[in-house]
């Protein structure tokens, strides 16, 4: 009984979003985006793998974020310097038939 409580317990109080941090990565590609926002493409295959979106090698950076003017600044200083960055994503965007992690917070080294 106790083994079937705590499965249960497990199961209702998992999310389907864990808040990932990425691997420290370097940028390929940023696409701007007219209705997704800022496609922020890894050059690490699965620099986000355990957020369970479809993408592993990309994130979004939604326009609506609070923050997205800094945030946008961050992610294109780290494409131009190549310079490794990681991010914070948490929860998936829907794009085309594929989802996406959402970007929440960038680290520059």
């Amino acid at each position: 009984m106790k083994a079937v409580i705590c499965l249960l317990l497990m199961f209702l109080c998992s999310s389907p979003f864990a808040d990932t941090m990425s691997k420290w990565t370097k940028l390929d590609q940023v696409i701007v985006h007219d209705w997704v926002g800022v496609l922020v493409l890894f050059s690490e295959q699965s620099a986000v793998e355990a957020e369970g979106c479809d993408h592993k090698n990309q994130a979004v950076l939604e326009t609506s974020h609070y923050l997205f003017n800094g945030a946008y600044s961050a992610v294109l200083s780290a494409l131009h310097s190549q310079n490794e960055s990681r991010y914070f994503v948490s929860g998936c965007r829907q794009f085309g038939s594929k989802t996406i992690p959402i970007i929440k917070r960038i680290d520059l080294k």
